[in-house]
């Protein structure tokens, strides 16, 4: 009786144990082997940084909007995602709205893409509660918030 006991408690501790760990299956994609990076549509091979320009230096901190180009349609489901090196006072990335189409005249500092027939996209960003780190490097990223990858696709820099 007391093998049954003791089989019956090691069997309860095993299918509590199961089931916490279940609780913990959620999507995490820092450590999900299955994520894998997001790829531009197959009519998109350009991209460009329009505002801020690329490489520019000196950007507000209290960023509004990052606007990009590409040389095909991206579905509205893009965003854009600026990524830094991590702080403990500004994490490490700031996740823009869903990307709308754009006409110039664009903000200074601004770059026009080198490629021909450009499709401008604006994201908005929350520059009241959620400005970026000063002085930093700032990487642009183009994220489809309709699949499950990451990284974005890189698209370029800008400092702060």
């Amino acid at each position: 009786m007391l093998s049954f006991a003791r089989f019956f408690t090691a069997a309860a501790s095993a299918a509590i144990l199961a089931l916490l760990l279940a609780g913990c299956g959620g999507t995490n994609y820092g450590t999900n082997a299955f994520v894998s990076p997001c790829v531009l549509p197959s009519n998109v091979t350009a991209t460009a940084l329009v505002y801020p320009a690329p490489n520019s230096t000196g950007n507000t901190s209290s960023l509004s909007q990052v606007i990009v180009a590409t040389n095909g349609t991206l579905p509205s489901s893009w965003d854009v995602v600026l990524t830094f090196p991590f702080t403990s006072v500004y994490g490490s990335q700031r996740f823009g709205g869903t990307i709308t189409s754009v006409t110039p005249p664009f903000p200074s500092p601004n770059q026009l893409p080198t490629f021909a027939s450009p499709t401008y996209y604006t994201s908005g960003f929350n520059n009241v509660t959620q400005p970026l780190p000063p002085g930093t490097v700032i990487t642009a990223t183009l994220n489809d918030t309709a699949s499950n990858c990451s990284p974005g696709v890189t698209v370029a820099s800008f400092s702060t």
